[in-house]
């Protein structure tokens, strides 16, 4: 399961259609405005001294290296136990995945896995998962057994840093902080409780972590790198809280004055943090706030863009060191997979500071090497013709509603946000239900067909459901420019785009509307 990536979150609000954040009722408190609560904060905070450096911490960031898994698995068995590592990078700010091992007999096996430093990723032995340490150029070991289920132990050079997060995700029932933070928003919800439960949550993993270091050798690189993964997981779900808000509305009250008290505890060029993605996530949450308001009437790529020369503008008068040419490089590589011109990315590279950048081009998997050019839709362009699976197996051509107004709903097995918002969604279906010319497609992306197939049953999604299959789910993210999901667009009669990174349910409703009338005339 992949839980809210707030960074991501915070980029499809910023890079869809906005206009509607003006619409919000007001109420009799005055709502406060985020950039303004901020800029004062950042200022003190950003004069404050810098902490020591960590003796052990690499010099540079070096992606990609490999980090190799050495697998010791114990039995023969003719069950089959697959085993699969992944990792977050920063630079670029992806995930990597290895290959897969099916395993069946007992012998000692080797995964690789591409990563720019040290930092955790992940191990997955059939349907479980658990964090574990990986290192560019070193291996970390693990021993697997299956005798009716798997389990896992650790030995080498990482074992003890290995033995926490397995302590430590046995204490707390889960294995990404992100899930209880996704948890605490919900129905009901308030900017007050948000920040009490949220920091219930991360002052009980601190306390863990504490605890167990007080009792453990632990390398002094690695409790700073998990004090700031533990710190930064929660500043950064707070601080992208209030945008969400706007185009989502889950919070029944205005954001109180003194909501970003917390920033003032945190520094906005905290080496010790230089490898934690979610000091980058907390970065980027932080100057989304203060995106001008006129991007919001921007769309697509121009959008995007818009989204990328503001945090760098930000990170220019915020960041320094280390910091500031770890997240230079990052958000360079975002930029990258938008370029397929030369000049144009020479002249990106000079503004991002930025000497040598053939190595980034190599690793950030432009558009230009999937071979799939974003088309940068705008309002009013029809859409290319796409073929989706449905349930029923049957492939089906998106201009079989070329009569229709239509609502996509991009979507995922694994999107906890997506499949919260089904109740809202069936309820605004059943109400647009005498509208014989508005249909809803749900479109699965980047998920396990029967996954799929299940989750429909269990949850009783209405519209009509469809499957992306092979190499549809990267056409029609190249398409609508899907950085996340949920995604959802609006579409006219003659597959005509009327409106992209469109509203959830129910509040779409009122567009979805409007779009049918105006189309109808």
């Amino acid at each position: 399961m992949k839980y809210l990536n707030l960074c991501l979150i915070g980029l499809m609000m910023a890079c869809g259609n906005a206009n509607h954040l003006d619409q919000a009722s007001s109420k009799a408190t005055k709502p406060v405005n985020a950039a303004s609560q901020l800029t004062s904060k950042r200022d003190k905070t950003a004069k404050g001294s810098n902490q020591a450096p960590i003796n052990d911490y690499p010099k540079k960031y070096t992606p990609f290296s490999i980090a190799v898994i050495e697998v010791n698995y114990q039995t023969d068995s003719p069950d089959v136990v697959y085993v699969e590592a992944r990792a977050q990078n920063n630079i670029p700010n992806k995930v990597n995945k290895s290959r897969e091992l099916a395993l069946s007999v007992a012998g000692t096996y080797f995964l690789q896995v591409e990563i720019d430093r040290p930092a955790a990723g992940k191990i997955y032995f059939n349907k479980q998962r658990q964090n574990i340490f990986l290192s560019p150029a070193d291996t970390t070991k693990i021993t697997l057994s299956h005798r009716g289920s798997t389990t896992i132990a650790f030995t080498g050079k990482y074992q003890e840093i290995n033995n926490y997060y397995q302590k430590k995700q046995r204490y707390l029932g889960y294995h990404d902080i992100r899930r209880p933070l996704n948890n605490v928003v919900g129905p009901g919800s308030t900017f007050n409780t948000l920040k009490l439960q949220m920091d219930s949550v991360v002052g009980v993993e601190q306390a863990f972590f504490n605890s167990y270091e007080r009792r453990h050798q632990l390398p002094a690189s690695f409790i700073a790198y998990e004090n700031a993964e533990i710190t930064y997981s929660g500043a950064a779900f707070k601080t992208g809280m209030p945008r969400y808000n706007e185009i989502f509305k889950v919070f029944a009250d205005e954001l109180p004055n003194d909501f970003f008290d917390y920033v003032e505890k945190h520094q906005f060029h905290d080496q010790s943090a230089v490898l934690s993605t979610k000091y980058r996530d907390y970065l980027s949450a932080y100057f989304l706030l203060t995106l001008p308001k006129e991007h919001n009437d921007l769309d697509g790529y121009e959008r995007i863009r818009a989204v990328r020369s503001h945090f760098l503008d930000q990170s220019k008068a915020t960041l320094s060191g280390q910091i500031k040419e770890v997240y230079h490089q990052s958000i360079f590589c975002d930029m990258l997979y938008y370029h397929r011109d030369s000049d144009d990315i020479d002249s990106l590279a000079r503004k991002f500071g930025i000497e040598d950048f053939k190595p980034l081009l190599k690793i950030s998997g432009t558009k230009s090497k999937t071979g799939i050019k974003p088309l940068n839709l705008s309002p009013g362009d029809v859409i290319p013709d796409f073929y989706v699976a449905n349930t029923l197996d049957s492939i089906v051509s998106i201009r079989t509603f070329k009569d229709k107004t239509l609502y996509l709903n991009f979507w995922a097995t694994w999107c906890v946000p997506c499949i919260k918002n089904f109740p809202a969604l069936n309820t605004m279906i059943d109400e647009l239900s005498e509208e014989e010319d508005v249909v809803v497609l749900n479109i699965c992306l980047d998920s396990d067909k029967e996954k799929w197939q299940n989750a429909l049953v269990k949850h009783g999604l209405k519209g009509i459901n469809f499957f992306a299959e092979g190499n549809w789910n990267k056409k029609l993210r190249a398409n609508f420019n899907i950085n996340g999901i949920p995604h959802y667009t609006i579409i006219g009669k003659g597959n005509i785009l009327k409106e992209n990174f469109a509203n959830k349910a129910p509040h779409a409703k009122s567009s979805i509307l409007e779009v049918q009338q105006t189309t109808s005339q």
